[in-house]
């Protein structure tokens, strides 16, 4: 899901307004009425984000997140409904390493995805850093074909600290 946050309060166009005009009692009408009306389109447009990510949809609602990729729920619960639509999902890939962290971010929940190629020493394989719960039989299913996925948690140390942050930065610790 998205980090776009709502908007908490549409007054603040009132105090945007040009000195001039803030005395004008039309204007600020049409500002306040349009400062209503945007919020509830946008509190609308963020249940509707909220219930048709499909990490969180349940019920009717993955029904149609599945109807959108053709897939019919069948008996499936929720949870094997859900992995059947991310399955399908990851299908239509393109296999460029865009499209694998597009994925991964969008129908897996990662909040993170590192994508690092592995040439020059294995020419046919890429190794991904992640926290989205996703298999390698998952990963080879949006890979190109002969492309083989690595996943590679953090890297550590010898006293298990971490080295490499989730952008695949290294990390300086103080020794002592």
């Amino acid at each position: 899901m998205s980090n776009i946050t709502q908007i908490p309060d549409y007054t603040i166009n009132l105090e945007l307004m040009l000195e001039q005009y803030k005395l004008s009692t039309k204007l600020r009408g049409i500002i306040d009425s349009a400062n209503d009306s945007a919020d509830d389109i946008e509190t609308a447009l963020f249940e509707i984000r909220d219930l048709f990510y499909i990490d969180t949809a349940e019920g009717v609602q993955l029904d149609t997140i599945g109807a959108v990729f053709g897939i019919n729920r069948g008996g499936d619960t929720d949870a094997v409904y859900r992995e059947k639509i991310k399955t399908k999902g990851s299908l239509t890939a393109s296999g460029e390493p865009e499209a694998i962290i597009e994925i991964l971010l969008s129908l897996y929940g990662a909040t993170y995805v590192t994508y690092i190629p592995a040439y020059p020493g294995v020419p046919a394989a890429y190794y991904l850093m992640t926290d989205a719960s996703v298999t390698i039989p998952s990963l080879r299913l949006f890979s190109p074909a002969g492309v083989e996925p690595m996943l590679v948690g953090y890297l550590v140390d010898q006293a298990g600290n971490n080295i490499v942050d989730q952008a695949g930065n290294k990390i300086l610790h103080a020794s002592g």
